[in-house]
């Protein structure tokens, strides 16, 4: 058995396939290096949402506002979540684009290979070049199992150090009864809280129970219906895998390996929308080296990733589907 790899169209834009018995994955380098579709073939779920409001566009060059292109799909935050100043460093004195500078460039084929193994291959970079970092990621899916391969290497050029944090920023078609599953006890911590009475920003507990100022306990393990109309993000601190089950079916699971592992979650059970439309139903399901959103605070911290002049890091993701 072997992958295959082709090129295709996924609406207007050229795209790449990669595809085998059990996952399908497709690929838009001129939207962001955007991931379009990541979708089981014998169970037929596709795991990534797409935004019914929004119709994938182009981003026009000086794009910013990254919920007016919040069409779903899984894009790449890198060097800070929110939009930040890094003075004196590559970034140099103007502000991050909120969710980063990738999601609005084009993105470059680097490599396209079916491997001796079986597998298939895309190689994709991002050249940022008034900050003079390059950012690359090659995607390898197995021959005969859903087994998804996302290297990344992040390189800097400039005279200036380059602190950042990275996050993949798959966002999840989430169905009622889906489950996280994270070890009992594992250290969260609070960023956001919309339509529930959560406590502050900020606040740390164990996995699965989030306090709420009242005093009580609020388990966050099973996904709850579209209309429950509250919104959280968390940070699942030192946590190198996380899964999402779904029926005893279809489970996805994230695994970090070759940085911090953390993972971001958005989970936006109808509580919130940045494109003046009726709140969305997903989830973001985000891995990421750093368990804060704004640069200029883990900078302040000391817990920003740095690369320093002339150095390359690397690190990998790896993703199953079963």
């Amino acid at each position: 058995m072997s992958a295959s790899l082709q090129r295709i169209r996924c609406e207007s834009w050229d795209a790449y396939e990669l595809a085998n018995d059990t996952l399908r994955v497709v690929v838009v380098p001129a939207l962001g290096g955007k991931i379009v579709s990541l979708s089981s073939r014998r169970s037929g779920r596709e795991w990534l949402w797409r935004n019914p409001h929004l119709s994938l566009r182009t981003p026009a060059t000086d794009a910013s506002d990254y919920s007016a292109h919040d069409f779903g799909g899984w894009d790449e935050v890198f060097p800070s979540v929110s939009p930040c100043e890094q003075a004196g460093t590559a970034w140099g004195d103007s502000t991050t684009s909120d969710h980063g500078e990738l999601w609005r460039r084009p993105w470059s084929v680097v490599d396209e290979s079916v491997n001796e193994d079986g597998s298939v291959s895309l190689s994709l970079s991002c050249e940022l070049t008034e900050f003079g970092v390059t950012f690359t990621r090659r995607l390898t899916l197995a021959a005969d199992a859903g087994r998804l391969l996302c290297d990344y290497t992040a390189e800097n050029r400039a005279s200036l150090p380059a602190p950042f944090i990275w996050a993949a920023h798959p966002l999840i078609a989430i169905r009622p009864s889906d489950a996280w599953s994270l070890p009992t006890g594992t250290r969260m911590k609070l960023g956001v809280a919309l339509g529930i009475d959560a406590a502050p920003p900020g606040t740390e507990f164990e996995w699965p129970l989030l306090p709420l100022r009242t005093g009580e306990n609020f388990d966050l393990r099973v996904v709850p219906d579209a209309d429950a109309g509250y919104a959280l993000k968390l940070f699942a601190l030192k946590t190198p895998t996380m899964s999402l089950q779904s029926d005893n079916v279809d489970r996805l699971t994230l695994s970090l390996e070759g940085v911090a592992p953390n993972f971001a979650l958005w989970l936006n059970y109808g509580g919130w929308s940045g494109a003046d439309c009726p709140p969305y139903y997903n989830a973001g399901f985000e891995p990421t080296n750093v368990a804060y959103d704004s640069l200029a605070d883990a900078t302040r911290d000391s817990q920003a990733a740095v690369l320093t002049t002339g150095e390359t890091q690397h690190w990998r993701l790896v993703v199953e589907a079963t």
